[in-house]
């Protein structure tokens, strides 16, 4: 068998292959457009049997599309756990791909696990780049109507109150003439832009739709917006980002991976705790964060964990916190395949300490029995 290591880049790539010994048998470094050239590459015989391993990148489809089928193993790394045993000084290209041929050479992606990536097939990565593209969509409107409304607060006036192409349209056509020359100007832009802007988001979410309504993904998306704050992009956020939610063995593994547990420094005896990693997918935060504040209006079981939490805490931490609880949630109920209802029964009420009102009635029964007990004696 023979292992080798990409370093993939825009403009150039490098390939190192090492035999069972650890022996470099082949140096080569070609450009990613030749594609002829790199399918003749990889076709050698001489190569064969072979797995391969590139170092995760934003663009790896391309090259994942055009090799995976024909070698016995296509390896994504990941880059901040092959960091970790990263060389001496200098570092090149030649290294890191020498590196990352040695390390499957010597069984470390099988060993570790961390060391790899999960690659998601074609009609996931579609999903996935689809909910992204919305995400991007709404940011860049959102950034539209807070411009327009700096505009209104230079002018003395509140706007109205839900801001899109129609009402701001409106709006102009109404009070244009308390605005000058310039800034009713940009007003006509912002609403220009948030015709067409409208327009995309709901084309983008009408295919959204259409991914959600496929077998595969039909009934983790029924499960999932039984959640309270869960509707169907947030939904459709968690399902394209996490892909398969059982090759999580755990929920924490799942918070780990979406970058919503905290740091933590150990020295001794001594532990202490910082802010969230964020190392995962900004996508499933910002989704999950954006779920909880319509969680904690929605549900009283949740608006009493986040004031716990938010008296101790504050308000930003609570918010994040029930996020990863919503995270935590959603695993469990896509591993058991139940709703929100069958959940919510198993833990009906929590009390300022965190404990189930069950469990609590549960301490009182049993507190009650032991000292009728010691009364009788």
């Amino acid at each position: 068998m023979n292992y080798i290591g990409v370093d993939l880049h825009k403009d150039n790539m490098t390939i190192v292959g090492v035999n069972e010994k650890g022996d470099v048998f082949v140096k080569e470094r070609m450009a990613p457009k030749c594609i002829g050239k790199i399918e003749e590459f990889f076709s050698q015989e001489s190569l064969h049997p072979c797995k391969i391993v590139c170092e995760s990148i934003g663009f790896y489809h391309w090259f994942y599309d055009l090799i995976s089928q024909n070698v016995d193993q296509f390896i994504l790394a990941n880059p901040i756990e092959t960091r970790k045993y990263s060389w001496n000084n200098p570092k090149t290209d030649f290294r890191d791909a020498t590196k990352l041929a040695l390390l499957l050479a010597g069984g470390e992606f099988e060993r570790n696990k961390s060391l790899s990536c999960y690659i998601p097939d074609k009609v996931e990565r579609a999903f996935r780049e689809t909910t992204r593209v919305r995400f991007h969509l709404v940011r860049r409107k959102t950034s539209i109507i807070n411009s327009a409304r700096r505009i209104f607060l230079k002018n003395n006036l509140a706007g109205p109150k839900i801001l899109n192409y129609s009402t701001l349209s409106q709006f102009i056509n109404k009070y244009g003439d308390r605005f000058n020359e310039i800034h009713r100007k940009f007003l006509y832009i912002f609403a220009e832009d948030l015709f067409y802007l409208e327009k995309q988001i709901s084309d983008i979410e009408r295919e959204i739709h259409n991914f959600l309504s496929m077998e595969r993904f039909a009934r983790i998306h029924k499960i999932l917006i039984t959640i309270p704050g869960v509707g169907d992009m947030v939904s459709a956020v968690l399902i394209s980002e996490i892909g398969n939610f059982r090759r999580f063995p755990d929920p924490e593994f799942l918070a780990s991976y979406a970058g919503m547990v905290p740091k933590v420094f150990q020295s001794d005896q001594k532990i202490r705790y910082g802010k969230i990693t964020k190392e995962g997918s900004v996508y499933i935060r910002y989704a999950l964060v954006n779920a909880s504040w319509v969680a904690v209006r929605e549900d009283e079981r949740i608006r009493r964990i986040f004031g716990r939490i938010a008296k101790r805490a504050g308000r930003k931490k609570a918010i994040v916190a029930i996020g990863r609880k919503i995270l935590i949630w959603s695993w469990h109920l896509v591993i058991k395949n139940e709703t929100w209802g069958s959940l919510n029964n198993e833990f009906p009420a929590e009390n300022r300490s965190g404990m189930t009102l069950e469990r609590v009635l549960n301490e009182m029964k049993k507190r009650d029995e032991f000292i009728q007990k010691n009364s009788v004696a």
